[in-house]
């Protein structure tokens, strides 16, 4: 079996005083994702400068402040291109700092649903 090409996917919204410490120990992972892709759900702090600064500009979406995490995830997921292979997606929020060697348990991964691209419970 090949390894999954893994796409972690932060959400933010006003946790600055957190999301530093969150991106530093997803950059340090032993397995990094092979993508990281960042959404702003209309912080007020700095947030969105944060992982703009990590991830670069392109990386990161900006959502409206009203928007929820499994929207934001969902708008972000819309918009990546497929990977080509299977995909899992590592789902975080700004104050969830990972330990190390997590991105090659990933939660849950995406597949080809009845309905185009979906999330689904893996055991890991």
């Amino acid at each position: 079996m090949s390894r999954p090409y893994v796409t972690a996917i932060v959400v933010a919204h006003d946790g600055a005083r957190w999301l530093g410490e969150t991106l530093r120990a997803l950059i340090n992972q032993s397995r990094r994702p092979d993508r990281v892709a960042g959404v702003d759900n209309g912080s007020r702090d700095g947030s969105a400068d944060l992982l703009a600064q990590a991830l670069g500009p392109g990386n990161v979406l900006s959502l409206p402040r009203s928007t929820g995490f499994g929207e934001a995830v969902a708008e972000v997921v819309a918009k990546l291109p497929p990977a080509g292979r299977e995909e899992w997606i590592w789902l975080l929020h700004d104050d969830c700092a990972p330990r190390q060697a997590r991105a090659g348990t990933a939660a849950h991964r995406r597949r080809p649903g009845p309905q185009g691209r979906r999330a689904r419970p893996q055991a890991a």
